[in-house]
């Protein structure tokens, strides 16, 4: 899978983000910057990521490929949310500050598209229904709902418990879209190493 080619560096330019932000905003940080704080060059960096704003992207894909994208796939509805979550809540010192900017390629519009896309690719590839119109409006509005309770709960800092959060999910996802998407698909396993994913996201 192409996310975790070259991870090691990726980490490292991730990593070298994580403390900039410590100190300014996302919108004031350059590649510059980055490269500087990474102690890389700008080559080493744009074979990695195409712009800075693609580094928390590759960053928060590399968490829901694991969990929020296996939604209705190798994981139940709840599990994937509730997972994801959790994981999100334990890299809220990097993720939280990323809350704010707003705008195409900020951090929760890029997930919006992503978390849209891969539903839409779940209910026709693995549940192999067909994608009404009625259906689809059914996932954008879950989809910008979802988005926009994460982007308050990271704002406020993720405070609220993950477990809390997914209830919330559960009780305003659209019935019939539930349906479709409570349980995992039969047959179908989960291909990551869990192990050696869950030291990286927590190291």
């Amino acid at each position: 899978m192409v996310i975790f080619r070259d991870f090691p560096m990726k980490m490292q330019i991730k990593e070298a983000l994580g403390e900039l932000l410590e100190q300014r905003l996302m919108n004031d940080v350059t590649v510059s910057d980055i490269c500087e704080k990474a102690n890389i060059s700008r080559q080493t960096f744009y074979n990695n990521f195409s712009d800075k704003f693609a580094v928390p992207q590759w960053f928060f894909d590399l968490i829901c490929h694991r969990y929020l994208y296996e939604t209705g796939r190798s994981l139940s509805f709840s599990d994937a949310f509730l997972l994801n979550t959790q994981a999100l809540q334990q890299n809220k010192h990097f993720l939280a500050r990323l809350s704010k900017p707003k705008g195409y390629q900020s951090l929760f519009a890029y997930g919006r598209r992503a978390r849209k896309q891969t539903l839409l690719e779940t209910v026709r590839d693995y549940k192999h229904i067909a994608v009404t119109k009625e259906l689809e409006n059914m996932i954008e509005y879950h989809v910008q709902g979802e988005t926009q309770l994460i982007c308050i709960w990271a704002e406020n800092g993720m405070e609220s418990s993950a477990q809390y959060l997914t209830d919330l999910i559960m009780e305003a996802t659209p019935r019939k879209l539930l349906g479709v998407l409570k349980d995992p698909t039969p047959g179908v396993k989960r291909s990551h190493n869990e192990n050696w994913l869950q030291e990286s996201l927590q190291s």
